[in-house]
């Protein structure tokens, strides 16, 4: 850090919020991001917006993504960079929630539910979490 309290660029990481932001907003940085830790191909990427925000109705709480991302054929993608771990035990419900509100207004009226568009929610982790030794942790939701 230098007297003004400014990181200086050969030392900052993707720890850095405006490093982070600046990196992953770039489509040829992003895009293999994605498909590695997912373990898939994309074609390529539609839409690339940073801290995008999800309102939600009166009195209940709305959401602001450190990045958001839709893909060609309209997958959407939540990446976020998680330093805080007060929030750990709670990540499975919060990408649930997030999931719900990128969600919300994606269907016309009359649509059907098919037409829903698949979503990630993918959190970089900067400490230790709860699943001691895992470096991927996948939460999916089964109907049954």
């Amino acid at each position: 850090m230098n007297i003004k309290g400014i990181t200086k660029w050969n030392k900052m990481t993707l720890k850095n919020s405006y490093m982070f932001r600046l990196v992953m907003e770039k489509n040829n940085l992003c895009k293999p991001l994605i498909e590695r830790v997912l373990g898939i191909k994309i074609k390529s990427l539609s839409y690339v917006e940073p801290e995008k925000s999800f309102e939600a109705k009166l009195r209940t709480k709305g959401i602001r993504l450190d990045l958001f991302v839709i893909d060609e054929d309209g997958v959407a993608y939540d990446i976020e960079m998680q330093m805080d771990n007060s929030y750990k035990k709670f990540l499975g419900k919060r990408s649930r929630y997030y999931v719900s509100l990128m969600d919300n207004g994606a269907l016309k009226k009359d649509e059907p539910y098919s037409h829903l568009r698949k979503s990630y929610v993918i959190f970089h982790l900067y400490f230790r979490s709860i699943w001691k030794g895992a470096c991927k942790i996948h939460f999916q939701c089964h109907l049954q």
